[in-house]
């Protein structure tokens, strides 16, 4: 998993405007070093899936999530205007969301995805979730010389953001705000 997330993020950097060499350098700066999370999840199917909650609305925290879902619907994201948008499992795929971290070493080019789990009611549902990162010492920034605006952001460390993240939750990314 990590060499796949290793290959989006160089993709991404390329999105932005990042050159191999820069790609390189941040490959050397430890971007890419960490083992990243592995988190299985497990939904049990649920005869009034409208009383319970799967997984309540979030972003992730680190900079991508790599999902492999089984063929049981479950995963929602928020489209612009609060409308869920179903994201149905296709065999063989794997979904990527953007994370709070991207989000800041983009200087918001790119979005977290703000998403939820509703349980089935007819249907089990297993996932597993790998959560791409930097090492918690790291510190995470808008990336000089590719981000060409003024930083929306203050540097801070990876640990530093996941501890915001766990007192004030979606409101982190206030608290990192310039």
């Amino acid at each position: 998993m990590k060499s796949v997330g290793n290959r989006i993020m160089g993709i991404m950097l390329k999105a932005l405007g990042a050159n191999e060499e820069y790609e390189e350098n941040m490959l050397k700066d430890h971007l890419f070093s960490s083992e990243g999370a592995l988190q299985l999840n497990s939904y049990p199917s649920c005869p009034n899936p409208n009383r319970a909650v799967g997984l309540g609305p979030h972003t992730d925290s680190m900079l991508l999530t790599i999902l492999h879902q089984n063929d049981t619907n479950g995963l929602q994201i928020l489209k612009e205007g609060a409308e869920w948008i179903k994201v149905e499992p296709v065999l063989g795929a794997m979904v990527v969301n953007i994370g709070d971290l991207m989000h800041i070493m983009s200087n918001a080019r790119f979005r977290p995805v703000y998403h939820r789990v509703v349980p089935s009611h007819m249907r089990h549902r297993f996932t597993f979730a790998y959560f791409y990162g930097p090492s918690p010492d790291y510190v995470v920034a808008p990336l000089a010389n590719v981000v060409l605006d003024a930083p929306r952001f203050r540097p801070m460390m990876v640990k530093e953001y996941i501890r915001l993240k766990y007192h004030h939750f979606d409101k982190a990314l206030d608290f990192v705000r310039l």
